[in-house]
């Protein structure tokens, strides 16, 4: 018997994450689009991944710690705020899934006009997405906290002066049920979401015609598997 300990994934430096980029299919469970992003040669171009790297860089995103690159609080923010508001934002599938979509258009299986008003309505939904996270600020020139110390939040109170009035708590206010958003989905998105249905067969809900929320709703349900 040997004693063994699991030892954690090395670090990437610039050339194994360009390597990664370029593999993406890897981190990909799906087999479809596992094997149209290996068709793909992955994320970015040869041209595009190193420049990717110095603006994530200059964005204070990433930073060099020696031969390798690692991730600022920053980058750590904004993949949380991505994969909780937008998670197909990075998801490497999705790079596929619009592959195959411009492959529908070579092929003549799709109207280019249909598979960009997609794309502008896909963008659309997902920057709604992001707008909703309210109160969420990116601070971009954030330092890494110490290791092991976690910056306490709490303010020593100050001394009151003998026979000071003390302050009432005001109650906070109740946060109010969210409601229909009453707004009309778009002409894209309304399309989009009619080839939805007439593609797999499944009837288009009352409400998606008329309120956008409901249409974004049910374009996250089925625009995913549409490919």
């Amino acid at each position: 018997m040997e004693a063994k300990r699991t030892q954690p994934p090395p670090r990437y430096n610039e050339g194994t994450l360009i390597d990664a980029m370029q593999n993406a299919w890897r981190f990909v469970e799906d087999a479809a689009l596992r094997d149209r992003l290996k068709e793909a040669k992955g994320i970015g171009t040869p041209a595009t991944r190193a420049e990717v790297i110095k603006g994530l860089k200059r964005q204070n995103m990433l930073a060099a710690d020696g031969k390798l690159v690692v991730p600022t609080p920053a980058g750590l923010h904004l993949f949380e705020l991505l994969r909780t508001s937008a998670p197909v934002l990075v998801d490497p599938g999705t790079t596929a899934v619009w592959e195959m979509r411009l492959d529908e258009i070579v092929t003549g299986r799709a109207e280019f006009r249909h598979v960009i008003d997609g794309i502008a309505t896909e963008a659309e939904r997902l920057i709604g997405a992001l707008r909703s996270r309210r109160g969420t600020a990116l601070d971009l020139g954030a330092p890494a906290p110490p290791v092991g110390k976690t910056p306490s939040k709490r303010r020593a109170a100050a001394p009151k002066a003998p026979g000071a009035p003390r302050k009432r708590k005001s109650a906070a206010p109740r946060k109010a049920a969210p409601k229909p958003s009453g707004k009309p989905p778009t002409d894209k998105m309304l399309a989009f979401a009619n080839s939805l249905a007439t593609r797999k067969g499944v009837p288009l809900p009352p409400d998606v015609k008329t309120d956008f929320d409901a249409c974004r709703k049910f374009l996250d349900e089925h625009a995913k598997v549409s490919s």
